[in-house]
């Protein structure tokens, strides 16, 4: 998806799809983001700091994956309890 159509989406989920790499940093620049679904992927490496400045985002699931590394900062004094990594 061009990121230029990316602001406009609310919700992305993209659970149980076979994703496999690392999440983009360019996530991060969907401001109007509120609901992040990634888990049941094949994601690996950390998660992107960029994320964090999504100020929109309430939700976010990653767990059944294969990350690696604690939350970025921002992202984990935004999500103190109740995430699922």
């Amino acid at each position: 998806m061009s990121i230029e159509y990316s602001n406009l989406i609310a919700i992305r989920n993209l659970s149980k799809n076979k994703l496999e790499g690392q999440i983009p940093g360019s996530l991060g620049n969907c401001n109007r983001l509120v609901s992040l679904l990634l888990h049941s992927n094949r994601l690996t490496g950390s998660v992107p700091s960029e994320l964090g400045g999504i100020s929109t985002l309430y939700k976010l699931r990653l767990d059944q994956n294969f990350l690696s590394g604690s939350l970025p900062g921002p992202l984990r004094s935004k999500f103190k309890m109740g995430m699922q990594y």
